[in-house]
């Protein structure tokens, strides 16, 4: 369970960077 909690983390955390970058549109 642990594993798909830290791929989850990490994604939001990457998703945030990107959205800081504007390269999401939300």
């Amino acid at each position: 369970q642990t594993i798909s909690i830290e791929p989850a983390a990490m994604n939001r955390s990457e998703d945030a960077s990107f959205r800081r970058m504007g390269n999401l549109k939300p």
